[in-house]
């Protein structure tokens, strides 16, 4: 019996570690912890991003959650937010992600919240039989600065823009601004002594001649 979840969630290269079988074996579980907690058929939702190996996790994770007697709302591809949001707006009792968030492609993850759309509160963990191979698969390969820096200036600037225009906002979710996402790449590639060139205004008529 191993400790799968760490700080944030589990996460692995798939078929490496993190399989079919651990997916089907995590929602099983989480289904029966939720059953006992309610005392009745829980309503879990379940969303993923677009990594190829979301929906063999997927499908294993809903058929261990259906298999304990879970009801589950399959949202398809959303972003965390968004799968969070919509667990608290269907009154669900637990959302689940499929994402690894920033680590390569061939990674992915599973990470589960509570109907309140926040993550497992301090203390509480999953324990999954697995065969004894599997041990904080969480650890990955950590958060390197040079991505982490990224994430942490979107969503500084996003708050900052959500402040700065809360009064006009309505209550939905919003896409980063493009001019956000702008300053941030000129920002980075600046620190990284990159430049970004400036058309001419014979290259911008060149590239607009179809126009015309």
């Amino acid at each position: 019996m191993g400790k799968l979840f760490g700080t944030d969630g589990i996460r692995g290269v798939v078929n490496a570690g993190l399989d079919a079988d651990l997916a089907y074996k995590v929602g099983l579980a989480a289904a029966t912890v939720l059953a006992k907690k309610k005392g009745s058929k829980p309503l879990v939702t379940i969303g993923k991003d677009t990594r190829i190996s979301g929906d063999l996790l997927k499908g294993s994770l809903i058929s261990g959650l259906c298999t304990a007697g879970a009801d589950v709302l399959d949202l398809g591809t959303l972003p965390t937010p968004g799968v969070a949001w919509v667990t608290v707006d269907e009154q669900a009792d637990a959302g689940i992600v499929i994402s690894a968030s920033h680590n390569p492609f061939e990674h992915n993850g599973i990470k589960i919240f509570n109907g309140k759309g926040f993550k497992l509160s301090d203390g509480r963990t999953l324990n999954v039989l697995a065969e004894g191979r599997l041990v904080n698969l969480a650890g990955g390969n950590g958060h390197p600065a040079e991505i982490m820096d990224m994430s942490f200036a979107v969503q500084a600037l996003s708050l900052e823009w959500l402040a700065k225009h809360r009064e006009g906002l309505e209550k939905k979710v919003y896409i980063v601004p493009d001019e956000i996402d702008d300053q941030i790449a000129r920002v980075k590639l600046a620190a990284m002594g990159l430049t970004i060139d400036t058309l001419t205004e014979d290259q911008k008529a060149y590239l607009a001649g179809w126009e015309t």
